[in-house]
């Protein structure tokens, strides 16, 4: 068995609370994201998005604060979950911290 992505298991309950208060739920996530969240009955729309993969693994981080930037247009409310366990709870090697 490979890798579970603990990231999409420590995001789950903002799904739960999101749809308590009534949200129609469209969740982007990439290949170990799709293997978790497939078949969850509370994600209304599936988005499939790569990163690492040969068309946008060599584009800069800011490309995809642009893509969300423009994706969340089209949307009520946002939740992007981006590094925040990492760099919210967790000294990382690029952070002045770290040294």
């Amino acid at each position: 068995m490979g890798r579970i992505d603990g990231d999409i298991i420590h995001c789950s309950p903002v799904i739960r609370a999101l749809k308590d208060d009534g949200f129609e739920i469209t969740f982007e996530y990439n290949y170990k994201g799709l293997q978790l969240l497939r078949y969850h009955p509370l994600i209304d729309h599936h988005r499939f998005f790569e990163p690492c993969s040969p068309e946008y693994r060599d584009k800069p981080v800011e490309y995809l604060y642009e893509r969300w930037e423009k994706l969340g247009k089209d949307y009520d409310k946002v939740v992007n979950l981006y590094r925040t366990l990492e760099y919210g709870m967790i000294v990382m090697e690029d952070m002045e911290e770290w040294k």
